[in-house]
């Protein structure tokens, strides 16, 4: 064994400076995931809505949040139902207001 072998090349470690993010930063982050969940929230909900054609409030909430992989804010799932009956894909049902219809 050579013990005055020294490598050319000596390993370096250098930490690397942990970027600090700002709130600013972290809002603009939350906000782009939301806005890309909120496609998400509307395929779950008509993919629901479809198989059902008819459910109450209620029940298509515990469905889609059952569906869902990620946690949702009940606020933003009544946006998205509101969205969806704007767009036509669902109504309110015009005898009992507390169901909604499926519109093929």
């Amino acid at each position: 064994m050579n013990e005055k072998f020294a490598p050319r090349l000596k390993k370096v470690v250098i930490n690397a400076l942990q970027r600090k993010e700002t709130k600013q930063e972290t809002e603009e982050v939350h906000h782009r995931v939301l806005q890309d969940r909120k496609y998400l929230v509307d395929a779950a909900i008509v993919r629901t809505m479809k198989a059902r054609r008819r459910l109450t409030h209620a029940e298509l909430t515990q469905e889609v949040i059952r569906i869902l992989r990620f946690p949702l804010d009940i606020e933003v799932l009544r946006q998205r139902i509101a969205s969806l009956i704007e767009n036509d894909y669902m109504e309110n049902d015009q005898t009992d207001t507390r169901f909604y219809l499926y519109v093929a």
